[in-house]
């Protein structure tokens, strides 16, 4: 699902204007990469599909992959800033 969003947004003609970072929200304990925002060339490919692991393990911390995905956009730029969430579940970890 994220390749194949990940191609649409590039097919959109659009991408040199916006910037794309990644947050993986396993539960705690479990390899959770960030990929802090910039520009949507330098991270479409290689770094996020570096960062994605081929399989899941623990649970589905939504809250903390959201609450990670707030700090993200936290700057005050007059930017419009869009969250996309794509999980393979309901939650089943939360605060």
């Amino acid at each position: 699902a994220l390749t194949d969003f990940i191609d649409t947004l590039s097919d959109s003609g659009v991408t040199e204007k916006n910037k794309l970072g990644y947050v993986g929200f396993s539960s705690e304990g479990y390899s959770n990469r960030t990929i802090p925002l910039k520009t949507f060339d330098s991270v479409k490919r290689k770094k996020i599909k570096a960062a994605t692991p081929l399989s899941t393990s623990g649970g589905t911390f939504t809250q903390n992959g959201l609450r990670q995905a707030g700090e993200l956009l936290s700057e005050q730029n007059g930017h419009k800033k869009v969250i996309v969430l794509l999980t393979d579940g309901v939650p089943t970890c939360s605060y």
